[in-house]
């Protein structure tokens, strides 16, 4: 971890002794960060910026966008970008908003406000691949796989040799059910991160996309047989590929057999149950495609959706129980609140889908979504 206490004293005795060091301002405020002094680190931040506002250190801009993502709320953080950040460099306000886009995302989970903010930073940089990039991340985390994709490709249209923008491009196609294009797209993102050192699993993003091909491409007969994976990774796998082809009767059978299993220890259930409810939810409100040779007709949805609230259900008293010794809370309370906004459960959570259900299907539902809201 290093002399945190000895770092503090040492910059702070640089910028005493010369206060437009911008460098060392910096180094104070990510010495001061590391020790919890977070108004410290804030305050040493913006001297960084101010110490030499013509260079516009893009690392202090940086560093001060991802501690004002993971100390303020977006309404907050915006008032600060245009107290405080608004003035500087193009270059330094397009890091800044970068890393907020980033820290909201990941220590919030605000993603709506990350979008936000890599949206300014676009206009004030729209010819920057990494935006495009960040971008098609949060579009894809919000369920945009269209505009996901459209991004990843304007980043690639950019830098055609992004590692990320190709491999972006690939999860996103992997999301509409676009198996072998996607392999191709890793392919490309692997061959060029290996060559850059791009410190990411690109080889493990090429082997699921491959898996996932290799399941598509022999999906019908697998399905057919009936004879469902026992092992949780082997059953998410297939369920994925049955989902992103819309044979969600076949994706919700792969997991009630796998949960119902006796042989499948309790951290599998737990593991597989949420995907479970949420393929169990689109089984018993839609209809996918007429090639799922297990799609659940319009009569006989009602047990999909009983088990898709059991299950919810289940996976709910589970996040209580853990919240009290959890070790990082919000994130679980983070991952419950994603359930309001998931589209797989959509069937079983809009109001007007749900005024279609018998009556007391409509009451189990609202008060199931009235105590997750309490």
């Amino acid at each position: 971890m290093g002399d945190r206490g000895g770092a503090i004293r040492e910059f702070g005795e640089a910028v005493r002794l010369d206060p437009t060091l911008f460098a060392a301002h910096d180094q104070l405020g990510s010495a001061l960060q590391a020790a919890g002094d977070l108004n410290g680190a804030q305050e040493s931040f913006v001297k960084a910026i101010l110490a030499d506002p013509d260079h516009g250190n893009r690392i202090a801009y940086a560093n001060l966008g991802r501690l004002v993502g993971t100390r303020m709320d977006r309404a907050n953080a915006e008032a600060f970008y245009k107290n405080t950040i608004k003035t500087g460099t193009r270059a330094g306000r397009v890091a800044f908003l970068q890393a907020l886009a980033a820290s909201l995302a990941t220590s919030k989970q605000d993603y709506e406000g990350a979008l936000e903010a890599v949206r300014s930073a676009r206009k004030l940089d729209s010819n920057n691949a990494s935006l495009w990039v960040l971008d098609s991340v949060l579009l894809r985390i919000t369920h945009k796989i269209d505009a996901a994709i459209d991004a990843a490709r304007h980043a690639i249209g950019i830098a055609a040799d992004s590692p990320a923008g190709h491999c972006q491009l690939g999860f996103g196609l992997l999301e509409q059910g676009e198996f072998d294009a996607a392999v191709k797209s890793f392919k490309t993102g692997h061959e060029l991160g290996t060559a850059a050192k791009w410190n990411q699993p690109t080889d493990a993003w090429l082997a699921r996309a491959e898996q996932y091909a290799e399941i598509h491409e022999d999906l019908d007969s697998a399905l057919e047989g009936g004879s469902w994976p026992t092992d949780l990774a082997e059953a998410q796998a297939l369920a994925y590929v049955c989902a992103r082809t819309k044979r969600w009767g076949s994706a919700a059978e792969v997991y009630k057999s796998l949960i119902a299993n006796p042989q499948t220890e309790a951290a599998a259930r737990d593991a597989a149950r949420y995907e479970a409810a949420c393929m169990a939810a689109r089984a018993g409100t839609e209809i996918g495609s007429d090639e799922d040779p297990h799609q659940a007709k319009p009569g006989s949805q009602a047990g999909w959706r009983a088990l898709a609230l059991e299950w919810l259900k289940h996976e709910l008293d589970l996040a209580r129980n853990a919240l009290p010794t959890a070790a990082k809370p919000e994130a679980i309370q983070s991952r419950v609140r994603r359930w309001k906004t998931d589209p797989d459960l959509e069937g079983i959570r809009d109001r007007n889908r749900v005024q279609r259900l018998p009556l007391e299907e409509r009451q189990a539902l609202a008060s199931f979504w009235k105590d997750l809201l309490s």
